[in-house]
């Protein structure tokens, strides 16, 4: 069974504008081997999905979607 997870158009271009502006600690920093300073989450509810970016820095950025 495979699952897929998506952000649709409009809201991938609130995030990237959220990772290039919000306040960081550590941008331009080496960030490890496979630069894995940004983490997507997912979570499926009765009325929708919460879609939230976090930051290495630990900032994070909440989609709203539903």
């Amino acid at each position: 069974m495979e699952m897929t997870f998506r952000i649709d158009a409009g809201d991938a271009e609130k995030v990237r504008e959220w990772i290039k502006t919000h306040s960081c600690k550590i941008r331009g920093k080496y960030q490890g081997a496979i630069a894995g300073a940004t983490t997507y989450s997912f979570t499926n509810t009765t009325i929708g999905q919460i879609q939230t970016v976090e930051c290495g820095c630990g900032e994070k950025f909440t989609l709203d979607n539903m």
